[in-house]
């Protein structure tokens, strides 16, 4: 259903059915596309009368330093996207 769905902005992108998840590595003293990534599922959604199901979009955040940093919530279609310790992918 979202094979054609191509996110850039994104180090990596696993699709699968109508679930997608990307990643991104954020290397030392560089910032988060995180947002832009984020936008580019919305708006490819838009174009294809996909619907996002706000309640099921997470951010999980790994890191391992000691102090991981500070990063801003991620936005889409100005709601915030849950911030989580685990998920299941599929």
């Amino acid at each position: 259903m979202i094979n054609d769905l191509q996110i850039s902005s994104a180090d990596g992108n696993v699709i699968f059915v109508d679930d997608a998840t990307s990643f991104e590595i954020v290397g030392k003293e560089k910032s988060s596309s995180t947002q832009l990534v984020a936008a580019e599922v919305a708006r490819w959604s838009n174009e294809n009368m996909f619907q996002i199901q706000l309640k099921k979009c997470k951010e999980l955040r790994i890191s391992f330093k000691k102090d991981p940093g500070i990063y801003e919530n991620i936005t889409i279609d100005g709601n915030t996207v849950d911030v989580v310790k685990s998920i299941k992918i599929l």
